[in-house]
Formats: structure tokens, sequence, C-alpha cells
């Protein structure tokens, strides 16, 4: 779980865990602000447990973002909330770990990345893209 640091100082966090591990030293921690960070999994090793589920590539009006969902409709809608414009859905393709698949596109793209899981993807990455039609694994 990541927090932002106004998160652990709203909800005092600081002194929950310096109770509960009856340890006063989580006084004494720096708190960095992880909030804007990307998660990256170790693609090395296997998902503990995986979900199936889908990877879509959703469109704006400038960028595409690759996303993992198990009702990409339902999460369409939330994104459109949250950017505040249609989207439209290129791709999607069903995988029996979708955070894995999810993962290695975020990987295969990342120079791409502009923020998040937006990326500004070219002509042959999109077609590279439209060709997967799953993605499971072992």
């Amino acid at each position: 779980m990541c927090l932002d640091v106004s998160s652990v100082a709203k909800y005092d966090l600081i002194t929950h865990f310096m109770s509960a591990f009856d340890d006063v030293s989580w006084g004494n921690r720096k708190l960095e602000d992880s909030k804007g960070l990307v998660f990256r999994p170790d693609l090395s090793r296997p998902t503990l447990m995986p979900v199936v589920g889908f990877v879509y590539l959703f469109k704006s009006s400038d960028l595409y973002k690759i996303g993992k969902s198990i009702d990409t409709l339902n999460r369409k809608r939330q994104v459109e909330r949250d950017v505040r414009e249609d989207l439209r859905e290129v791709h999607r393709f069903e995988s029996n770990d979708y955070t894995r698949a999810e993962a290695i596109l975020h990987q295969r793209y990342a120079a791409k990345r502009v923020r998040g899981e937006w990326f500004d993807l070219s002509e042959t990455d999109l077609a590279e893209i439209l060709k997967i039609s799953e993605m499971n694994f072992a």
C-alpha cells in the first residue's frame, strides 16, 4: 500500500505504527510521498495470485491509456469521469494474469510514457498492440 504524506498525517499513521510494532523509531523515519510512483512488478517472478481479466487500450484526444480491468466498460466510464473526456476503446485482450500482461506492455512502451498509464504511441506501436489477441502465462 502506498499513501501520500498528507494521508499519513491526517490519519496519524505514524503513531499507529509505533503502537502496533511497539517501536518508537517509526517516529524518526523520513516520510516520502509515493502517490506519483508507477507500479512496476518484478516480471522475473511469477504472480502469486494471478487474476483473469482484460488489458485495454483507450484513446483520448491525443494519448493512449494502457490499463487493466475485469469490466472494461465500467472502467472506461470511470476513466472518462476522471479525465472529463470521452474515450474510445481501441483494443482489449484477455489474460490469465492481467497485472503481468499490463506490466509487460507498460515496460515495452516505457519510453513513450507521458504520465501514469498514458502513452504517446506511434502507428507502429499501435499496430503491435492490435496484433495481441490474448496474453496467457503458465
